[in-house]
């Protein structure tokens, strides 16, 4: 895990009929046993829902012991990510928006 600031963005999918947002991030991760576990656990914590959840061993600028995991995350809403998002950094992780 990486600490830093970063970025998170909402991708724009929102079912009107729903009462949540998706959002979508990346981040980096060691690629060892156990770190996508680590990392579904602190989203649980603060309280989303996985979606989709993809890892990218091959990324350039990526160590070789290191993986970029793409999370795409269901919110109660716009209000809910910074909790996302501060829990994800209390914990280490970097948060890196998928449009910048």
């Amino acid at each position: 895990m990486i600490g830093s600031s970063g970025s998170i963005a909402f991708h724009g999918s929102r079912d009107e009929t729903a009462i949540s947002d998706c959002i979508r991030f990346a981040t980096v991760v060691t690629d060892r046993p156990g770190a996508l576990s680590a990392l579904a656990a602190v989203i649980g914590e603060a309280g989303a829902n996985i979606k989709h959840i993809q890892h990218d061993r091959g990324r350039l600028g990526i160590g070789v012991l290191e993986t970029m995991v793409t999370v795409e995350l269901e919110t109660r809403g716009r209000a809910h990510v910074p909790e996302i998002t501060t829990r994800l950094r209390a914990a280490g992780y970097r948060v890196i928006s998928e449009n910048g």
